[in-house]
Order: C-alpha cells, then sequence, then structure tokens
C-alpha cells in the first residue's frame, strides 16, 4: 500500500504544517502516518457506494438537499478540489453531497432546485437533473454527436413541460449579461446562404440601373456637345446632331424600360426579403428561433 499523497510535500498550495505531515510519512514510509490526518473527507448523510482508500474519490448516494423524499447520487475525484488539500485542526472536513469546489465530479439528482441554470428567467425548480463540473470537459464520437432538447411532453415530475420544442443555449462566462456576454440566436446556415444569394441579386439589380443611367447621361453629354456645336455656328436649323438629340430617346428606350424594371423589382424585392427571412415569423427566418450564443 502506497503513502496517500495527492500534492508534494513542498507544495506552495498547501501550509507548512500540511507539507510536514506528508514529509514525515513519505520519509519514514509509513501508509498509515497521515491517514488520520490528511484531509479526507469524511462522508456524511450518505451511502458510499464505492470509494478509492485514501483518497477523496468516491461514489455516494444520498437524500436530495431539496427534497428529501428524492435521491441523487455523486461519482467525484478530488472532492472539495484545492479546499481539502489543507489539514485544518488535524480533522478532515465532512461530504454529504455535489460541491461545485470538486476537483470533478458527474451528479444525477431525481428533484433538486439548485440547477445553476443560468439563461432562463427565474430558476427552474423540482427538476431532474444532471451535473458536471471539471476544469476541462472534452467529448468525443466517433461518428455523429447530437445536443438535443425538447420532444418531450412531460417532465419526471409529471408536470406538463413548458416549451415542448426545448433550447440549446451555448454560454461563455457562465453569464448572460448584456454587451459581450448577452445572448443571441444561432444563425441556420442554409437560410442565411438563401437570404444572401438573393442579395447578391438585388445588388445586381441596382447595378444594372445605375449603369443605365451612366450609359445615358454619357451618351447625351457627346450629343448635347455636337449640338451646342451646331447652334453655335449660326440660326437654328435641321442637321445631324439636332436629329441625334431627338433621336436619342428612342435609342436608349429599350435600356431604360430594363432599368425601370430593376428599379420597380428593387422595391418590391425589398419587402419580400424582410418578409421571407428576417422578421420573427418568416417562414425561413434566418435566425434559430429556440438555440442561443452569447
Amino acid at each position: 500500500m502506497g503513502v496517500p499523497v495527492r500534492n508534494k510535500g513542498n507544495s506552495s498550495r498547501q501550509s507548512a504544517k500540511t507539507n510536514a505531515v506528508i514529509n514525515r510519512a513519505v520519509e519514514q514510509k509509513d501508509p498509515h502516518g497521515i491517514s488520520s490526518v490528511f484531509p479526507n473527507p469524511k462522508i456524511v448523510d450518505s451511502a458510499i457506494i464505492g470509494r478509492h482508500t485514501n483518497k477523496a474519490a468516491f461514489m455516494i448516494a444520498y437524500d436530495s438537499p431539496d427534497y428529501q423524499a428524492k435521491s441523487e447520487i455523486t461519482v467525484v475525484a478530488g472532492a472539495l478540489g484545492a479546499a481539502q488539500s489543507e489539514i485544518i485542526d488535524e480533522k478532515p472536513v465532512t461530504y454529504g453531497s455535489r460541491n461545485r469546489l470538486d476537483a470533478a465530479h458527474i451528479s444525477l439528482s431525481e428533484a433538486t432546485n439548485t440547477t445553476n441554470i443560468k439563461s432562463l428567467v427565474g430558476e427552474p425548480n423540482y427538476r431532474s437533473h444532471i451535473g458536471l463540473v471539471a476544469d476541462t470537459v472534452k467529448t468525443q464520437a466517433r461518428e455523429i454527436l447530437e445536443l438535443s432538447a425538447g420532444g418531450q411532453t412531460y417532465l419526471a415530475n409529471s408536470a406538463k413541460t413548458p416549451s415542448p420544442y426545448g433550447a440549446v443555449h451555448i454560454i461563455a462566462g457562465d453569464r448572460t449579461n448584456k454587451g459581450d456576454l448577452s445572448l443571441q440566436p444561432l444563425v441556420k446556415g442554409s437560410n442565411l446562404v438563401k437570404f444572401l444569394k438573393e442579395q447578391v441579386e438585388f445588388i445586381q439589380n441596382l447595378t444594372s440601373v445605375q449603369q443605365a443611367i451612366i450609359e445615358d447621361i454619357l451618351q447625351l453629354k457627346i450629343i448635347l456637345t455636337a449640338f451646342g456645336g451646331a447652334c453655335s455656328t449660326g440660326p437654328f436649323s435641321i442637321t445631324p446632331a439636332s436629329i441625334a438629340l431627338v433621336s436619342a430617346v428612342g435609342v436608349s428606350t429599350p435600356k431604360s424600360a430594363i432599368a425601370l424594371a430593376n428599379n420597380l423589382g428593387v422595391g418590391v424585392n425589398k419587402t419580400l426579403l424582410l418578409q421571407n427571412y428576417l422578421e420573427p415569423y418568416s417562414p425561413e427566418y434566418i435566425l434559430s428561433r429556440f438555440n442561443k450564443v452569447n
């Protein structure tokens, strides 16, 4: 049986007293030298399902702190985290239920008010709950990973589900304040692509209108220059320049018709774009109605 050492005896995270006890036991090669005083949590008010000898790692079952008729199970490694590495009056700390200070734990609760959900108005109560706490968490699926919510009519407590569709919220900072941490709907990719393609067409129509106007202005400037030159030579008369000025309107009519049609289409398309993609009631709304991120 090895000497139960969690941190080295010279750890700056521990007091000199704790380091001295650890070092003495290591020097004496006595596995029991610190077992009575090392801060191995004393489990209270719980049934021990399994425990690592002389380590703060165990699985326990106990009554839910909020509803004593309901049960909870917690699997913990490093109960109370850094706090349990200190010897206090040579007495171990007590541990009776999941704690946010744990180095790592997974808890299953039949019913609780302590869900720590931050993205809802108010806090859910009397809910079954699975909680996971650790410094880093990685989930790896070899084929597909699904995050699913909703789809159930009733909760575990037999009450009707407030939101049958559920929601998935991705939160950084463990809070949803205003500004950078404000919670916003996720964008739906396919709807956004379709919207942007129609925006490209919308811009192309605007460009064609502008191009037609520019071409007409350039043509008019050329004709006016020639017409002005003809007028300066004498009394007004029918000249090739004046005929060109009159006929220029007829020449540009087809382009003007296209430009006018595009211009009218721009106004109609703007309304359609708003109605189809950018309003909460839109059939292809670009934002998710259920899932959010901050």
